[in-house]
């Protein structure tokens, strides 16, 4: 079926989506909600394995796997490998939070502090997803314009200014008649900032901010924008070409059409959420004391400079080592509000409740504005959402729960490993078990012609024989090009290294020609090489004493894995553990359902 390339504008009708694919209830839409093999069908709520009572359903895990940084996946070809390894993950840190929880760990205070701030996102979270998510309706109408942008490609150039008093100057010149390539030559300070201004970038719908988007896609060819502005500066955008694909497909609709929904879904809600979050803080009109946020950047700077620091300190420290010696401003009203106000010290008060890393910089005067607008934005949401109890909500609990276990996890397992230590036999008792890991074993280093052809790497040989010069003969004719710049050679290396080559480089007596020899690639001969050995370096044994560092660091790491290990034996007569690799293996991640492609993920409301 062909898709109408404009839709006619006397067809009023709006087809809704129903609730149900408005307001989705998956968490990724590209994944779907079970997995069938054989008899066996996988569900969301399929337990995968159990850690004691505790149970891993097939959600779990793959929430876990996907939004797990790679670092955290073994890298291995085999993905029910792969799986297993990080289910094994999963399970060590049931583990380790059992144990925790059991000794009541995260009734610490600072944990304390930590799951209040998550209940306090989560309450945030609900009353967004209440107020913006689930207010969004997009309509069949409204994506289908959108599909019919996606499909024209626009090429653009900008020219970005720090003022906007700059940017008008100019686009008022090109009103006039100079051209874009006249301003690019006298603003460009190199050839590269040139090539950057005057090479065009291709996007598509989605792809620009939406306030520039609309004004791309009203330009006419090399017409250039009025000032637009961002968080980087001004720019002046001109249109140079634009490129549409006449034939829509409803197949090439139905292909696209999530990725769309989510563009447009993102795009309403941040509109939504802007606006409520104004009308929230209109009742309240909050208002920043300026000559006192001035004021407490000024004396943080000071104090933190008279420290004489090493260096900078990082936002989640600042608080604590400028607190006590700020004077005279600990009182004062930093921020205003109807029926009340934060001073200084309530400002800090509330930055020690938050997690380190979300800490704000209180030594850069602009970001820190920013951060407190933000802040005062999220205690009045927050009061919102407890007024109306969402705290008690289920999505609120078990965020938090799951917050609970990942942080006592962590604080068993520091304790642990911080009750482990070491001494000087194990250090001598390791170094002598494992000497060759300390050792810098026999290297070799040659000059070395590597060519493609059997019958030239002979006639070369002779040449070499016969007295012609092997580095020029190597700069000329040697395919192994990094190696040629180096007049043919290799530099130091292991007998592991380079496969036969490397072998028989070790065979060979220094000054020795050697070769042809087959250089191989997974069995497939890809050169001949020819080579002299210039250098040979002995094994080295360094004695204890040269490496007792580093042999200290091994030991304890050997130590500790032992430890881990055992404790995790122990759990297990507790905790028993059970895992289901058949249901493992039929619960499907994006790398296996999108064989390895990029795929569009939406993240929407459980």
């Amino acid at each position: 079926m062909i898709l109408s390339h404009k839709i006619e504008k006397k067809n009023k009708g709006v087809i809704k989506k129903s609730l149900k694919n408005a307001i989705k209830v998956v968490i990724f839409t590209a994944l779907v909600i079970y997995f069938r093999c054989g008899d066996k069908i996988v569900y969301d709520d399929t337990e995968v394995a159990r850690v004691g009572s505790e149970i891993i359903t097939a959600y779990d895990f793959r929430l876990s796997y996907e939004l797990a940084p790679p670092g955290a996946k073994v890298s291995s070809r085999n993905i029910l490998q792969r799986k297993k390894s990080f289910l094994n993950t999963i399970i060590e840190n049931k583990l380790y939070a059992i144990a925790g929880l059991e000794r009541n760990l995260d009734q610490d205070e600072k944990i304390q502090r930590v799951l209040k701030w998550h209940e306090r996102e989560g309450v945030i979270k609900e009353l967004y997803r209440e107020e913006v998510k689930e207010q969004v309706i997009v309509t069949e109408e409204q994506l289908r314009e959108a599909y019919i942008l996606y499909n024209e490609r626009l090429f653009l150039r900008q020219l970005i200014f720090n003022s906007e008093e700059e940017a008008n100057k100019v686009y008022h010149r090109l009103q006039r008649g100079d051209t874009f390539e006249q301003i690019a030559l006298e603003y460009a300070d190199s050839d590269e900032k040139l090539w950057r201004i005057l090479s065009p970038r291709e996007f598509r719908w989605g792809e620009l901010d939406e306030r520039f988007e609309t004004t791309a896609y009203g330009l006419t060819l090399n017409e250039v924008s009025v000032p637009l502005r961002s968080n980087i500066g001004y720019h002046l955008l001109q249109l140079v070409n634009r490129k549409e694909n006449l034939i829509l497909t409803e197949s090439g609709f139905n292909e696209r059409e999530h990725y769309i929904e989510g563009i447009m879904r993102r795009r309403q809600e941040t509109e939504m959420a802007k606006q409520y979050a104004k009308t929230i803080l209109q009742e309240m009109r909050p208002q920043a004391n300026g000559p006192v946020l001035k004021e407490l950047t000024e004396q943080v700077n000071t104090i933190l400079g008279q420290k004489k620091l090493e260096r900078p300190v990082l936002p989640a420290f600042q608080s604590l080592l400028v607190r006590s010696e700020l004077e005279g401003i600990s009182e004062k009203a930093l921020v205003v509000f109807r029926g009340g106000a934060w001073t200084v010290n309530d400002f800090l008060d509330r930055i020690e409740r938050m997690p380190p890393a979300r800490r704000p910089d209180l030594t850069n005067p602009g970001r820190l504005t920013t951060d407190l607008a933000v802040m005062v934005r999220d205690e009045f949401l927050a009061n919102e959402g407890y007024r109306r109890k969402f705290e008690t909500r289920e999505t609120v609990r078990e965020e938090v729960a799951r917050i609970r276990e990942e942080i006592t996890a962590e604080k068993m397992k520091a304790i642990l490993l911080e009750s482990i230590e070491i001494n000087h036999e194990e250090i001598e008792n390791f170094y002598n078990e494992n000497l060759s890991r300390y050792q810098i074993p026999e290297m070799v280093n040659i000059r070395e012609i590597m060519v493609r052809d059997k019958k030239l790497a002979d006639s070369l040989f002779y040449l070499i024989q016969e007295g012609s010069n092997i580095s020029e003969i190597a700069r000329k004719y040697s395919v192994r090009k990094w190696a040629a710049e180096e007049n043919g050679e290799l530099g130091y290396f292991t007998i592991e290294a380079y496969g036969d080559l490397g072998k028989k480089a070790f065979e060979a007596e220094v000054d020795q020609l050697a070769g042809p020899v087959e250089v191989k690639i997974d069995d497939y001969v890809v050169g001949y090489s020819i080579f002299k050995v210039l250098d040979r370096k002995p094994l080295i044994t360094p004695s204890l004493q040269q490496v007792y560092n580093k042999v200290a660091d091994d030991a304890l790491q050997q130590k500790r894995q032992q430890v881990l290990a055992s404790f995790f034996e122990e759990m297990k007569t507790h905790h028993p553990v059970y895992i289901d690799e058949e249901a493992l293996s039929l619960v499907k991640t994006s790398e296996e359902l999108g064989s390895g492609r990029p795929m569009d993920l939406i993240v929407v409301p459980r």
